[in-house]
């Protein structure tokens, strides 16, 4: 496919020099202490007394799914999109970016009107013809209110999380009626729980399920897809690759409050299927393809990105996404994977490092994530627009063929990667369902952004300027 080089410069990332010296210095003094003499202990603790008193887990929804529902036919359908969850920050920015498109017909959805209808008239100024925007009242938490904005829809777009406790009437009702569905989740968890659900009920309806249409994860899952095409060209199999992320960006409140539920639910579901539900094939049974991850331990220098690189906290969401495209695709029944974050210097790395685990055993210490809840953004809260403007997202990719070609990808963002990247990916993710489904050569079924939406979202990505890509095959190494 031709797509447009990456012309732009890498921004450097800021903290090199003597200022990353002395916040390493700091860190060293007060965060190793804090973490082992007193959020480690208190997380300890809180874990046994769990242990020792589980409470019991309730379902606070109960969703039946009726096979017997008559399907309107999709080009009967009132509207080609529907974004729920329109009044949150995420759904807001995918409403203006949707709101600049003249080629659909769609509407609005959530659970209170007044948030609605301001939304609503803030899209005015972008196009006036939006003043008679439909608008649905819908709230997963009371499925019944969610069928009329289904049955009558080819695509729902969805930012209403955390998905695991908003999302699964969404994606039950989506697979009952055939209408196709994407979001912004990296909830792995319960992606898995919607393949073991509601993957065949969707292959039976034609409705095509699409997870992880944000930044998590579609510039890594794109990117694996594209080397291991541009290497099937070469007459060989991706059998490794790594990932070099560079970013700028900051939290909103509700990422923020994904994270804390997710950190309550991190053990993995249990699956009808008899195994990890990620690993079903097109076929329905276990994959052979599967994919080996590495977690780098401690700050390192890699020869091959020349850089200090550690992990990024991410990094195991876009691995799941990828396990599963791997699982359908089958680019290799032995995949390597590994991602990486890079610093300006090692010293800068290593600050990093002691934050992250500082971070990490406060979110497992009760006082601690009180005090982190307090802090951070709540719901419906996130970046200023300058710094969704100063943000930007570099991705360089290194792949390697099983018969020693290397191939090279670079995808860069040059906005906020979280919020106005990812809401730009999930609107295009959709507008890719409702206006290029002829081209797409899946049928119904749940799937990764590489198994369904492939390289015709990455065009689409291109074209709107959303992403700039750039893919170079160098030649075989001499034996």
């Amino acid at each position: 496919m031709e797509t447009n080089p990456v012309v732009r410069d890498k921004k450097k990332v800021v903290g090199a020099g003597w200022f990353s010296v002395f916040s390493c210095l700091v860190s060293i003094a007060l965060l190793l202490p804090l973490s082992l003499g007193v959020l480690i202990p208190l997380g300890v603790l809180y874990k046994i007394k769990n242990f020792c008193f589980r409470p019991k887990v309730t379902q606070s929804v109960s969703l039946i799914v009726d096979d017997q529902v008559e399907i309107k036919p999709k080009e009967s359908r009132t509207y080609d999109v529907v974004l729920y969850g329109a009044t949150g920050y995420t759904g807001q920015l995918v409403a203006k970016y949707l709101a600049q498109n003249k080629e659909i017909t769609w509407a609005i959805a959530g659970r209170r009107k007044p948030a609605l209808e301001a939304v609503r008239n803030s899209l005015v100024s972008i196009n006036p013809a939006l003043s008679t925007l439909h608008i649905f009242e819908a709230d997963s938490e009371t499925p019944e209110t969610l069928h009329a904005m289904i049955a009558d829809t080819r695509v729902v777009i969805t930012t209403a999380g955390p998905f695991d406790k908003y999302g699964t009437p969404v994606v039950a009702l989506c697979a009952q009626y055939g209408t196709s569905y994407c979001d912004i989740t990296g909830e792995t968890n319960w992606v898995r729980k919607m393949i073991d659900k509601y993957d065949d009920l969707a292959k039976k309806t034609g409705a095509k399920i699409v997870h992880f249409c944000g930044h998590d994860c579609i510039p890594w899952d794109l990117s694996v897809y594209e080397m291991s095409s541009q290497l099937q060209k070469q007459g060989e199999n991706l059998s490794s690759v790594a990932f070099y992320d560079e970013m700028r960006g900051a939290p909103s409140g509700g990422t923020i409050d994904t994270l804390f539920h997710s950190l309550e639910n991190l053990s993995p579901p249990k699956s009808a299927l008899g195994f990890d539900p990620l690993l079903k094939s097109k076929e329905g049974t276990k994959s052979t393809y599967t994919t080996s991850i590495s977690v780098p331990k401690f700050v390192t220098y890699s020869r091959e990105h020349g850089a200090w690189v550690w992990t990024w906290v991410m990094a195991m969401v876009m691995a799941n996404c990828i396990r599963r495209s791997n699982s359908v695709n089958g680019y290799n029944s032995k995949l390597k994977y590994v991602e990486y974050l890079v610093f300006p210097s090692f010293s800068y790395g290593l600050t990093y490092f002691l934050t992250n685990i500082t971070f990490g055993c406060a979110l497992l210490s009760p006082p601690a994530t009180w005090v982190l809840k307090k802090l951070l953004p709540a719901p419906g809260q996130g970046p200023t627009e300058k710094q969704l403007s100063e943000g930007y997202l570099n991705l360089t990719g290194y792949g390697h063929g099983d018969k020693g070609t290397k191939i090279k990808t670079r995808m860069y963002c040059n906005c906020d990667p979280g919020y106005k990247a990812t809401a730009s990916m999930l609107a295009e993710a959709g507008l890719c369902l409702a206006l290029n489904d002829s081209e797409l050569e899946s049928e119904g079924g749940v799937f990764t952004p590489a198994t369904c939406l492939k390289h015709v979202l990455l065009k689409r990505l291109v074209r709107a300027g959303v992403v700039e890509f750039d893919v170079v095959v160098e030649e075989k190494k001499k034996k």
